[in-house]
């Protein structure tokens, strides 16, 4: 993943300097909740907002930083942000490189706020991004690894919140539940894809833990880059994965809800293979959709792969 550089996602926050004072002020009279008070959690994305949201129940008020349909790889974040994170008790990030944009935003905060890192615990792969090997933050696309995400986010309210601490194990261990019980809704679903038909070619490196999950080989992506901010493959590059593809007789190349589709279009162009549906990757749909929790988005995901591949 690329890291922000200077002055990358940053330049709002220099804008807020006349916000700092209130924000310092805000941190410090913002204690731990009391019995009677809800937990006010930030969450970075909206995968992560909707796990705290099945585990706090009405004991928390919770906001996304990078709301549903929205890139959390190019999230510029506001002046009000910083405000939000000052008010805040927790703060839930994925970690691993994908949120490069939060610490700069802690810092101008002087925020008090528990920092949990959901990705704490989680073993993580390795990938070629962009010419270099790093780690790949996409780690809810594995069920079973989003399960520990789900236990420290637990953890974490537990803590902060002990007088409450009966009802987020009990909320968590039906979510958790729930999410078992999509695992293998998705086995099933999956099975009926021919082993020779398993490849996955998509905007950008996000499916490699849903591939190992569930069987699949990830031919490559239009990106060829973990992050969405990535620049335009080199022509050779671009040549390359042009042949891999064909190589692989891959199918389908998988646009993601997030990305442009000019690149993906460009790759459909030159390998003759047809551009399938949008996939749920990174972040929620809109509230009131198919796709407005981690649940349905992921079994949205794995109905559109079958259908596309099966």
């Amino acid at each position: 993943m690329r890291v922000a550089g200077p002055g990358m996602h940053v330049l709002p926050v220099l804008m807020a300097t006349a916000l700092l004072a209130a924000c310092s002020a805000a941190a410090a009279l913002n204690p731990l909740k009391n019995a009677s008070s809800r937990v006010k959690v930030v969450a970075t994305f909206s995968i992560l907002a909707d796990f705290v949201a099945n585990i706090g129940g009405d004991l928390v008020d919770v906001i996304s930083l990078v709301g549903p349909g929205s890139d959390v790889h190019e999230f510029e974040p506001a002046p009000s942000d910083i405000a939000r994170i000052a008010d805040a008790d927790v703060i839930v990030e994925n970690g691993l490189g994908l949120e490069s944009w939060l610490a700069p935003l802690v810092t101008a905060s002087r925020s008090a706020a528990l920092r949990v890192t959901a990705s704490n615990g989680v073993s993580v792969r390795k990938i070629a991004s962009s010419g270099r090997t790093d780690i790949d933050p996409h780690i809810w696309q594995d069920p079973v690894r989003a399960m520990q995400m789900v236990a420290n986010i637990r953890d974490a309210l537990t803590n902060v919140d002990p007088a409450h601490a009966a009802r987020y194990m009990a909320n968590a261990a039906t979510y958790l539940e729930q999410i078992k019980a999509l695992d293998s809704e998705l086995q099933s679903r999956i099975a009926v894809i021919p082993p020779g038909k398993r490849t996955l070619v998509t905007s950008h490196d996000s499916l490699s833990y849903f591939a190992e999950r569930y069987g699949f080989t990830v031919v490559g992506s239009a990106l060829g880059s973990l992050s969405t901010e990535a620049t335009d493959p080199s022509a050779r590059e671009f040549a390359a994965l042009v042949d891999v593809i064909k190589t692989s007789h891959a199918s389908v190349i998988f646009l993601e809800s997030i990305t442009r589709p000019e690149r993906v279009e460009k790759l459909a162009h030159e390998t003759g293979v047809r551009i399938g549906p949008p996939l749920f990757t990174d972040a929620l749909g809109p509230a009131n959709t198919p796709t407005a929790t981690y649940l349905s988005a992921m079994r949205f995901n794995a109905g559109a792969i079958t259908t596309a591949l099966g």
